[in-house]
Order: structure tokens, then sequence, then C-alpha cells
């Protein structure tokens, strides 16, 4: 059994490299799928689990709680939400448990998160990272999305801040630091074809 991990910089190319090595793998993609489940866990809507995916400081989850039940609970938390709202450590537990499940269960790639982080030293674990300069990122995202190269510039800070402070706040380390993965992949040098060869050869080295 094998898990991939994948941490990554916005506009480094994350969906197409994804895409092609589950289809090469033929594993299961947690993603969206994973926010899904950790917001079932916690019998929540996925827009409050959002709050504190990569993305908004703790402080804000009430007012998109409040935005998406329109000021009522809806009793789907109960005690929780009674406690003062979905904090980051009960977030934080329930995403250990549901990467932690998954991992147990099967095959799978699972994006972001800091899910690497979260399975350690697993047997059978593969922690990979995609990076490449600002400039590339951003005329990546520009061409992709439609923005001008100014405001491509702008997400993509944007979005590296946001993740970095959340890998901080939910785990205590460095996102950007090296030694957390196996294999980080510069795909402005890296074409998707040539990393998704690469991981497969060091899955066949490593027999998982």
């Amino acid at each position: 059994m094998a898990i991939i991990t994948i941490s990554r910089q916005l506009g480094a190319g994350e969906v197409e490299f994804t895409d092609k090595l589950t289809d090469t793998l033929g594993y299961p993609l947690y993603d969206d799928l994973l926010i899904q489940q950790v917001a079932a866990a916690l019998e929540v809507h996925t827009g409050v689990v959002r709050a504190l995916d990569e993305r908004l400081e703790p402080g804000a989850i009430q007012g998109v709680l409040s935005r998406i039940t329109g000021g009522r609970a809806r009793g789907q938390v109960s005690t929780r939400r009674e406690e003062g709202g979905v904090r980051p450590e009960i977030v934080r537990t329930a995403l250990r448990s549901v990467v932690r499940e998954i991992a147990r269960r099967d095959n799978a790639i699972i994006v972001g998160r800091g899910a690497g982080i979260i399975l350690g030293d697993l047997r059978g674990l593969l922690k990979l990272r995609l990076v490449a300069p600002l400039e590339f990122r951003a005329r990546y995202l520009a061409r992709t999305i439609g923005m001008n190269l100014g405001e491509a510039e702008e997400e993509v800070q944007r979005t590296d801040n946001d993740r970095r402070g959340y890998i901080r706040r939910m785990f205590n380390v460095d996102w950007e630091d090296p030694t957390l993965y196996d294999i980080v992949i510069n795909t402005a040098r890296t074409d998707s074809d040539t990393a998704v060869r690469i991981v497969v050869k060091v899955m066949e080295e490593k027999k998982l």
C-alpha cells in the first residue's frame, strides 16, 4: 500500500500533475473530498472547514458560519458551536483522524492540509512538494484563470502567506522546510509528465 501526499505552491501546476499522477497510478484523489469528509466528521457545512483550510484566520470562522447558516446554527454542531464555534483544535483533531483513516484503508493521493505532517513516518508514505518561481506561477495563474499578471502575482503571494500561516497554526512547522518532504519538484524546470515519471521511479525503488 502507498500513500502520496502533495504540498504545493499556487500556480506550480498542481492540477495537471495530480490528474496525470492519478491516471497513472489509479489511486483515489483526496482534495475537495478530504474537506467533505472532515466536514462530515464534524457535522458541519463544508464552508466551515474551508474557513480554516489554508486561508482564513481562526477568528473569521464565525463570520463564515453566520453567512452559511443565515445566523442560525440549525443544530448541525450543537455542543461544539455552543462552546464558541468550530475552533482550530477541533478541526485539527478531525483532520488528523480523517487523514489517518484514509491512509489506513488503501492507496491514496492526498493534496495539501498538512497530510504529510500528520502521517509522519508512516510506512509506504511518499511526501511530494511542487514549487516554482513567483514569476512562473503568476504567469501560469494569469493564463489559466484569466487574471492580469499583477493580480496573479498578488494572488500567488497571498495564497503562499495563507498556506504558510495555516501550516504554522495547525502544526507549528515551516511549510517551506524541504526536510519535510521526500521529493521537491521545481515545475518551472520539470514538466508534469517527467515529474510523474520521477515519482513512479522513486516508488519502484522504494517498493511502494
